[in-house]
């Protein structure tokens, strides 16, 4: 599965709405995975898989049961943990923005949700990209791995 994220349709709030019918929900309260919930709140569209819509929901009442997404790494296929983190890093994103930090004014989602705007000032929030290096340290054929001593992974 990989996840078309629909750039040049998400502006048609009537195309985002068709694809909400027969779509693939992912619950989250907070920054955690609530894969057992019945999914009500505010919705991001993520984009397609297939012809499927994909939303990620902010859950409006916490759930009996959470994940944190991080604990599924080596459990699910790259492309649903890939789509797991987007959908937490949008809706984190979304969750924090809900003022605008020009004027303090109260923003509105557009696009499905990847565009929030100030009702304020009319200033337009996106996500933030946070850069990141990986880096691999190696010697004669060798690679050198570490690990957080909380964690059982080496990284």
């Amino acid at each position: 599965m990989r996840l078309d994220r629909a750039h040049d349709r998400r502006a048609d709030p009537d195309w985002i709405a068709a694809r909400r019918e027969d779509a693939r929900l992912l619950p989250f309260w907070r920054d955690r995975y609530a894969p057992d919930s019945e999914p009500h709140g505010e919705e991001v569209f993520l984009g397609l898989d297939g012809e499927r819509g994909v939303f990620a929901v902010e859950l409006a009442e916490e759930p009996a049961s959470t994940v944190d997404v991080r604990s599924l790494f080596g459990e699910l296929a790259a492309q649903e943990s890939a789509m797991l983190v987007y959908a937490k890093a949008l809706l984190h994103w979304s969750r924090n923005q809900r003022f605008c930090g020009a004027c303090g004014g109260e923003t509105r989602p557009r696009h499905g949700g990847n565009v929030r705007d100030c009702l304020g000032c009319g200033k337009e929030l996106f996500p933030r990209l946070e850069p990141a290096v990986i880096v691999l340290v190696e010697h004669e054929g060798r690679a050198l791995f570490g690990r957080h001593r909380r964690s059982d992974r080496f990284s």
